[in-house]
C-alpha cells in the first residue's frame, strides 16, 4: 500500500494508475517471497510431519468412535435441546 500511495500522490501524481502499479509491485513482492520460501522447504521432512499428523488423527478418530459406541460420549441428535422461547 505505501508504494501505491507514493505513486498516487507523491511521485509524479500518477493518480489511480499509480495505485494500481503499487498493488502490482506488492503482489510481485509477495510472489518472490513465496517462491523463495518454496525453494527452501525440506519436502521429505514435511511429508514425514504430514504422515505423523494423519496417524495421530486416525488414533483420535478410533478413540472417539470407541467412546461413542460404549456410550461414554453422547452423540447430539438435536432432540435434547427443547429450550424454545
Amino acid at each position: 500500500m505505501p508504494v501505491g500511495a507514493i505513486l498516487t500522490f507523491a511521485v509524479g501524481g500518477y493518480g489511480v494508475a499509480g495505485l494500481w502499479w503499487g498493488l502490482t509491485v506488492g503482489l510481485i513482492a509477495v510472489l518472490v517471497v513465496s517462491l523463495v520460501q518454496l525453494l527452501y522447504v525440506n519436502w521429505e521432512k514435511e511429508v514425514a510431519n504430514a504422515k505423523h499428523r494423519v496417524s495421530e488423527g486416525e488414533v483420535f478418530a478410533r478413540d472417539v468412535l470407541r467412546r461413542v459406541s460404549i456410550g461414554e460420549w453422547p452423540v447430539w441428535s438435536g432432540e435434547e435441546d427443547n429450550n424454545t422461547v
